[in-house]
């Protein structure tokens, strides 16, 4: 066996092993030489560790990071055992991690209430809102025993109240994850409801209670004091785009636009003028579809299916749809180009607006013309557009910082701020 096979049989053995470095492997035709960079020792590595992650369902993007953090985690250290509180599908997570996880269903806080992808409920958010702040300590009591019996180690909680607070209660330490807070995006709303201004302080007292502060960039509300800043997360894709596009049934010569609304499953009703209007685009629809299917130039991929959804990015030209930190922290890592429809009643929206105005390959598109699916000036300005720069994804980065906190019980200095230029904001 040549001393290259040697190599490459041994790098396939670390890999199916998990074992906990971070490589980088430099080949030509003679030999291979293989650098390992451990972050931690082997000892702290694998030492058991039990991190509950509370994560708000407010569509699937806040599940979608941090599973991403997650699995960069358990492939660091495979000790590191998970569960998981939420409302979000425990299959957004089967789909998502490689790793055994514990999934328990719990309501960790409201967010906005969604009649539509679009649209907002916000008297029934208020509603909501009043019996989950009402029954809030006594669910915090229950998750903080269940907490200390099952000697949970450390809590992430991505925007959840309850795990905040629970973890508190139970004395454990908590991070809070955020690139915006519930009490910010509640404000706007106390000017029509002024309950709203109450229920905002009591979650800003809430959140300013992690014992430790971490920001997703770019940040709605950019914070001096938090702990680190991440650059965009997501999650990583697992299957070539050559691949992908082969089990879709996309030629090479075809061109592939993926369109989708974030997690919350939307309707399209109007698929007919994609199918004469762009004979040499293939547009791959997920929504509430029965089961996959194709006719001429026109896939309808059902929300929950057999494709993970960083593989059908990866493997598109262009991206249509809803901007959310998901799509656009996708979009961002993979470099696509990206025709995005703004919610205007969502304060996030203007800050990804922002963010997404600096990069020479997103487009906002208009309401109508996405609604009739009038594609063409976007598909234009797509094909001809420059690449995102090379992107850093913040998964690991966060997955670091969380074990040195756990080892340390201090948060990690900031190692690559270079990752971070052109991501933060001054002001909002």
């Amino acid at each position: 066996m040549t001393s290259r096979i040697k190599a490459e049989a041994r790098l396939d053995t670390l890999f199916r092993q998990r074992t906990n470095f971070s490589e980088i492997a430099l080949f030509n035709a003679n030999f291979a030489i293989i650098f390992v960079v451990q972050d931690f020792s082997s000892e702290t590595q694998m030492h058991p560790i039990h991190i509950a992650a509370f994560i708000s369902s407010h569509g699937f993007g806040h599940a979608s990071r941090l599973s991403a953090i997650i699995e960069s985690i358990t492939w660091k250290n495979p000790a590191v055992k998970i569960s998981i509180f939420t409302e979000t599908p425990r299959w957004v997570f089967e789909d998502s991690l490689s790793c055994p996880f514990a999934y328990q269903k719990a309501r960790t806080d409201v967010g906005i209430v969604q009649l539509t992808p679009i649209e907002m409920d916000i008297p029934g958010t208020l509603r909501k809102l009043e019996t989950f702040i009402a029954e809030l300590p006594l669910n915090a009591d229950m998750i903080a025993e269940k907490l200390r019996k099952e000697a949970v180690d450390f809590v992430v909680a991505d925007i959840s109240p309850l795990g905040i607070v629970s973890a508190n209660r139970a004395g454990i330490p908590v991070l809070l994850l955020e690139n915006f807070t519930w009490d910010w995006i509640y404000e706007p709303f106390s000017r029509k409801y002024p309950r709203f201004t109450e229920i905002s302080a009591a979650m800003k007292r809430i959140f300013e209670s992690a014992s430790i502060h971490g920001q997703y960039l770019p940040a709605c509300v950019p914070s001096e004091s938090c702990d680190f800043e991440l650059p965009p997360v997501s999650r990583k894709p697992r299957t070539s785009a050559d691949a992908v596009r082969q089990r879709l049934g996309v030629r090479p010569d075809e061109k592939l636009a993926i369109v989708a609304m974030g997690g919350i499953p939307a309707e399209y009703r109007t698929l007919e003028r994609i199918r004469s209007a762009y004979p040499d685009v293939v547009f791959a629809f997920t929504g509430i579809f029965p089961e996959m299917s194709r006719k001429n130039n026109v896939l309808q991929i059902p929300h929950h299916s057999d494709f993970f959804h960083p593989d059908l990015v990866q493997a598109a030209d262009f991206v249509f749809g809803k901007v959310g930190y998901s799509t656009y922290s996708e979009i961002y890592n993979l470099q696509k180009p990206f025709a995005y429809l703004i919610r205007s009643d969502f304060r996030e929206s203007s800050v990804l607006k922002e963010a997404l105005t600096a990069l020479p390959s997103a487009f906002e598109i208009d309401q109508l013309s996405f609604n009739n699916f009038v594609f063409d000036p976007w598909l234009e300005k797509m094909a001809s557009c420059a690449k995102n720069p090379v992107a850093t994804n913040g998964c690991d980065i966060a997955a670091d910082n969380i074990l040195y906190f756990i080892r340390s019980g201090k948060p990690r200095p900031v190692l690559s701020p270079c990752a971070l230029d052109g991501l933060r904001r001054s002001s909002i």
